[in-house]
């Protein structure tokens, strides 16, 4: 219990005093217009599924890895209904705050000219986290169903993606 309260109370603490502003468009979310230009008009795009590897035992959260499985090259119908949803303002909860510790299951890539714009989805929590040449650099809560939908589609088998709702 009494770690639960100490998480909570930092939440709060974190959100009361601004310590990090949360974006509240879709600028703000890619933090940069290369990004955008990059997610709106790439060379390729592809996806995989993260392997999560837990931290080891009376290890801190701070330590859990994914693991990437084989990429596949994500069909051009798919890009598009992804590119819809990740640039539209209504996709996004800006005001949400959600105390959870994602795991993230999906990873897509969008690429162009050598950089890399990634996206993880976590499901359970629906938030995702966007990575600019494998460095965290925003992330938000989502409302499409858009995400799981097409995740489903390129990985029909994944036993984790048939149980998300």
């Amino acid at each position: 219990m009494k770690p639960l309260v100490i998480l909570l109370l930092g939440a709060v603490l974190c959100l009361t005093t601004g310590a990090h502003k949360a974006p509240s468009n879709v600028a703000e979310l890619f933090v940069t217009a290369e990004n955008l230009h990059i997610v709106r008009q790439p060379d390729k795009v592809d996806a995989c599924v993260l392997r999560y590897i837990a931290p080891p035992k009376g290890g801190s959260m701070q330590e859990e890895r994914y693991e990437e499985t084989d990429f596949l090259v994500v069909p051009t119908d798919v890009v598009s209904a992804l590119q819809t949803a990740l640039l539209k303002e209504t996709t996004y909860g800006w005001d949400s705050v959600k105390l959870c510790w994602p795991r993230y299951h999906t990873r897509l890539r969008f690429h162009r000219s050598g950089k890399i714009v990634a996206i993880d989805f976590c499901f359970s929590c629906d938030i995702l986290l966007i990575k600019r040449d494998g460095e965290p650099i925003s992330g938000e809560d989502f409302r499409d169903p858009v995400f799981i939908e097409s995740m489903r589609k390129l990985f029909p088998e994944d036993p984790a993606l048939k149980k998300v709702r």
